[in-house]
């Protein structure tokens, strides 16, 4: 279920760790709250406020970064750089313009919800190349399938799995 509250909502980096990552240690939730730390500096997780560096300084999440830090944290396992992360993140988080808009948004709602199976398609163009970029589409995997013009692969992600359990 979502949480009502989570547009409104603000967390710490530890709060989005133990949230996201409920069954680890503390060692294992240290580690990520590094890694969460890290992709802040890098400008792919989006404090509320300034970012800023420094001892004493506790920034604070909005409750869509909490949904962007599982995402990312997915993301990593496939080793791509932090910054072709924060550009991915910064897809999510914009939503196309125009008439895909209203659809982007209620089938992000649905996956935060858990209302319906919500995947998205991260294909992956020639990013290493200058100009080069990538696109995200999401989709209800029934009778949809996704093909890959000029892209070199892509990545799914089962968004409703990924986000089951972060807004309870």
């Amino acid at each position: 279920m979502v949480c009502p509250y989570c547009s409104r909502m603000e967390l710490t980096v530890r709060e989005i760790a133990k949230r996201v990552a409920p069954d680890m240690d503390a060692t294992a939730i240290n580690r990520l709250v590094r890694q969460l730390r890290h992709w802040t500096l890098a400008g792919a997780l989006k404090p509320i406020g300034p970012v800023s560096s420094g001892v004493g300084h506790h920034r604070k999440y909005s409750g869509e970064s909490l949904y962007i830090a599982a995402i990312l944290i997915e993301l990593s396992r496939y080793r791509l750089p932090v910054n072709e992360m924060a550009g991915l993140a910064l897809l999510f988080l914009i939503m196309p313009r125009g008439a895909n808009r209203p659809r982007w948004a209620t089938m992000w709602q649905q996956a935060k919800a858990g209302e319906a199976v919500i995947h998205a398609a991260i294909a992956l163009g020639d990013l290493h190349k200058k100009g080069g970029s990538a696109d995200v589409v999401l989709y209800v995997p029934e009778g949809n399938p996704i093909t890959l013009d000029k892209e070199n692969s892509a990545i799914i992600l089962n968004l409703t799995r990924l986000f089951s359990g972060l807004g309870a």
